[in-house]
């Protein structure tokens, strides 16, 4: 990868030309490089990967509120609940 001043006789040049050169910056520092055809995988491992991200998705698209607490929830608590606590959530106030 090459490291370019003035790309493409501009001072902020990105893309590709004719599927052969990419310019891009990184960081702030532009570059040139080779076209690179990008692989796309489609083992059963990545498949089954992809589609439980995609199956993820639309499920917190559905509901949102169903995966975020409230910070009084027992879920963002770091010490268990006393067990005096959970009897009277339950409504049983006695052992």
């Amino acid at each position: 990868m090459a490291t370019v001043k003035g790309p493409l006789l501009s001072m902020d040049a990105s893309g590709q030309i004719a599927k052969t050169q990419v310019y891009g910056s990184w960081k702030g520092i532009a570059y040139s490089r080779r076209y690179v055809v990008p692989s796309n995988p489609k083992s059963t491992e990545q498949t089954l990967t992809r589609n439980t991200f995609k199956f993820l998705n639309a499920l917190y698209q559905v509901s949102p509120s169903d995966f975020r607490g409230c910070e009084g929830s027992a879920s963002y608590r770091s010490q268990p609940v006393p067990a005096e606590e959970q009897r009277a959530a339950a409504g049983r106030d006695k052992p």
